[in-house]
């Protein structure tokens, strides 16, 4: 279960004049219990690193043959089959973005869940990801 630590001022950047100014961003989705603020960039962005750390550590425990690189801000999981998992993490909407075969997906972080959560469906991440590993690339994960 992921928690942050830190400033947790809901601040978005909007530009006037050609300026940066902080103001509060509001994400509405009923999966949240309503309107809550969204977390800051510099806490985003540690939750970024903390989910892709942890992906990483748990891809390296399947005996199942696959690749997976980081580059950037995108973790790339490849699998046997020529198919792959992208996660991308998405700064303006402090959001990670999963493309997957079945579609994409976009996850907001929810604090009191410990995990990111589907802005769509509510689904947590890490089931979720779970299931797509073994829907798309046939490997059984397990990162709960």
């Amino acid at each position: 279960m992921l928690r942050f630590q830190g400033d947790r001022t809901a601040v978005s950047h909007i530009f006037r004049s050609g300026k940066r100014h902080d103001q509060p961003l509001l994400l509405n989705c009923e999966h949240f219990g309503g309107t809550s603020p969204v977390i800051t960039e510099s806490v985003f962005n540690e939750l970024i690193e903390h989910t892709f750390e942890a992906l990483e550590e748990a891809l390296d425990q399947i005996d199942t043959d696959i690749d997976y690189q980081m580059s950037g801000s995108v973790l790339t999981v490849e699998f046997d089959n020529e198919t792959k998992l992208v996660f991308s993490r998405q700064p303006p909407t402090r959001q990670l973005w999963l493309a997957a075969r079945s579609g994409g997906f976009h996850f907001a972080y929810d604090e009191a869940a410990g995990d990111w959560r589907g802005t769509r469906d509510g689904q947590l991440f890490r089931p979720f990801v779970v299931d797509q590993m073994q829907v798309q690339g046939g490997v059984t994960f397990e990162w709960l």
